[in-house]
């Protein structure tokens, strides 16, 4: 590759590099045009089964969508959960190992500044693992569901730089499979780029 290549072709990556800033100030501090963001948390889980205990777990959500205006946000969501416990059971002791992942559609009212509420739905998959430790040996028990979920949240977030947007926020989901359903109260942080 020759000199002028190279010139022009650092020339053409510095004037798309200077026009995604100037995409950014265009929409500086408003939640219009696309997004993405990442969310991190923790929350009690509870499926509605008698004698089933509420189990703590940790979250991990990823989103995309794009602002339709200052006050309504519509996207997609890629969630991911982990819980496990440990229960004592007839014959030994049996680690619980429960994934939840989820892709829902959602949307998010800006009521007043950064305080939003939040509705959404969609798809919601669960695969349960139990080990369970006995002195003959060890078993174990793999089971999946898919079903479908909805949820409400609310929170508030603030802009920490012209196209970051720094949140806290809750939401409760209700997880319908086909014996048995799932509530989960959650609580996170999240960050996002507009």
């Amino acid at each position: 590759m020759n000199t002028r290549r190279i010139g022009a072709l650092l020339a053409a990556l510095m004037v798309i590099g200077l026009a995604g800033e100037a995409f950014a100030l265009d929409g500086w501090r408003d939640r219009k045009g696309m997004y993405y963001g990442l969310g991190l948390g923790f929350g009690a889980a509870q499926p509605d089964i008698d004698n089933a205990d509420s189990r703590i777990g940790v979250h991990l959500r990823g989103r995309i969508g794009g602002g339709v205006n200052k006050h309504v946000a519509l996207d997609g969501e890629l969630g991911w959960r982990y819980q496990s416990t440990d229960e004592d059971r007839p014959g030994g002791e049996a680690t619980i190992s429960e994934q939840f992942v989820t892709l829902y559609v959602g949307g998010s009212f800006f009521v007043f500044e950064g305080l939003y509420i939040r509705a959404f739905g969609g798809l919601a998959y669960l695969a349960q693992s139990i080990e369970i430790e006995t002195p003959i040996g060890d078993s174990s028990d793999d089971d999946s569901y898919t079903g479908l979920g909805v949820g409400a949240g609310l929170g508030y977030e603030f802009f920490a730089s012209s196209d970051l947007a720094i949140g806290v926020g809750g939401d409760y989901q209700h997880q319908m499979y086909d014996d048995f359903a799932v509530n989960q109260i959650n609580f996170g942080v999240t960050a996002t780029w507009y």
